[in-house]
């Protein structure tokens, strides 16, 4: 159930990773009355900053799920899962990590 937002929240944090730490994405928004004005790459960022840990636990599950199910099918169907919700989900975690300490700390 998690693995499709799961693989939606690595791919927003690989596409973070892409841009400059100093980034400005100005959003204002008014809607019923109520303003919403801001950085929505500041959001985004916080966003993944809090999601990073439980994400690598997911990822790390998915991981060992998909990595023994390959093992013991050896199908194609298994292989794609392995690739789409295991390494991908690590790869971007990776990433994020890694532009986060050489870039802002």
């Amino acid at each position: 159930m998690l693995r499709y937002p799961a693989l939606a929240l690595s791919l927003l944090m690989l596409a973070i990773t892409f841009n400059e730490p100093g980034s400005y994405w100005p959003v204002d928004l008014e809607l019923l009355g109520y303003s919403l004005r801001g950085n929505a790459f500041g959001w985004l960022f916080s966003a993944c900053l809090v999601a990073f840990i439980p994400l690598l636990g997911i990822s790390s599950v998915m991981l060992v799920r998909y990595g023994s199910q390959v093992l013991k099918t050896r199908n194609a169907v298994a292989l794609w899962s392995f690739l789409l919700f295991a390494l991908i989900p690590l790869c971007a975690l990776i990433r994020f990590n890694g532009w986060v300490f050489s870039e802002i700390f």
